[in-house]
C-alpha cells in the first residue's frame, strides 16, 4: 500500500488535490494508495514520525510550522517525493534547501490545469522509476509492501527474532531467516557474522585483527573468524 499525505490548512485546495491525485494515480499505476490529510502541521509531523513508508507528501510551506513539517518529511522519509505548496510572494530560498529538497512546486492560487500537469508528471516519474528499478528487495511490514533498491542497503541484521534491512540511518524490519534471506540476495551480499549480511559494495575496509568491517557513513560491523576468508575474498 502506497501512502500520500497532505499537510495543508485550506480545505478547498485539499479537495482539488485529492481529486487530481486520484486521477493521476489511476492513470499511472494499478497500485493501491491511501490518502491522509492534515490541516495542522503538528499532527502531520506526528504521522510522518510514525510512518516510514510515506511515498508522497504535499506540504503547505506558508502555514504555521509548514517549513518545519517539510523538513520532517525529508528527515524521516528520505525517499519520499515532496511537493511544496507556496505562492509567488514566498521566497524560494525558504524551501529550496538541502534539508527539504522538494521534487515539485505548486503555486497559489492553485489552478486545476497546472495542478494536473505538475502531479501528472510526478506520478508518471514515480511509476517509471519503479518499472526501471527492478533490482530491489521487497519486504512486507505491517501489511505494507516496501521496495528498497539493493544498492541502498548497507547490511541486514538478525535481531530479536526479526531481520532488519539497514539503509543509512533507517532500518526496516521483517520476518525471515538468514539462510532464506541469503538465497534471495545478489552475490555481493556476504556473511561477515552469523547475524550480519553485508553489502560488499558499501565496505570501505576489513580489519581482521580488530574483527571489524567498516562501511560507508561510519558504520562498523563485527567480523567473525568463520567468515574472514569469505569476506576478504569478496572485498579483494
Amino acid at each position: 500500500m502506497n501512502i500520500l499525505a497532505i499537510c495543508n490548512e485550506k480545505e478547498e485546495e485539499n479537495i482539488q488535490l485529492r481529486s487530481v491525485s486520484k486521477e493521476k494515480i489511476a492513470l499511472s499505476s494499478e497500485e493501491k494508495w491511501d490518502i491522509w490529510e492534515y490541516q495542522n502541521a503538528e499532527a502531520f509531523q506526528e504521522f510522518v514520525e510514525e510512518e516510514p513508508y510515506l511515498e508522497v507528501a504535499y506540504v503547505d510551506a506558508i502555514m504555521e510550522s509548514g517549513l518545519h513539517a517539510a523538513k520532517e518529511v525529508r528527515r524521516n522519509c528520505r525517499d519520499a517525493s515532496l511537493v511544496i505548496i507556496a505562492d509567488e510572494q514566498t521566497s524560494p530560498m525558504k524551501y529550496l534547501k538541502p534539508d527539504i529538497q522538494p521534487q515539485a512546486l505548486l503555486l497559489r492560487p492553485l489552478k486545476v490545469k497546472e495542478t494536473s500537469e505538475v502531479l501528472g508528471d510526478l506520478y508518471h516519474h514515480l511509476q517509471s522509476e519503479k518499472e526501471e528499478n527492478t533490482d530491489v528487495f521487497i519486504l512486507e511490514e505491517r501489511n505494507q509492501e516496501k521496495r528498497i533498491p539493493f544498492q541502498k542497503i548497507a547490511y541486514f541484521e538478525a535481531r530479536n527474532k526479526k531481520i532488519y534491512a539497514v539503509v543509512e540511518n533507517q532500518e526496516y524490519s521483517f520476518y525471515d531467516t538468514m539462510v532464506n534471506l541469503e538465497e534471495r540476495l545478489p552475490a555481493y551480499f556476504v556473511r561477515c557474522h552469523r547475524s550480519y549480511l553485508v553489502n560488499s559494495k558499501k565496505v570501505k575496509g576489513v580489519y581482521v585483527k580488530k574483527g571489524e568491517v567498516e562501511l560507508e557513513h561510519n558504520m562498523v560491523l563485527p567480523l567473525s573468524r568463520t567468515y574472514r576468508k569469505v569476506v576478504k575474498e569478496m572485498i579483494g
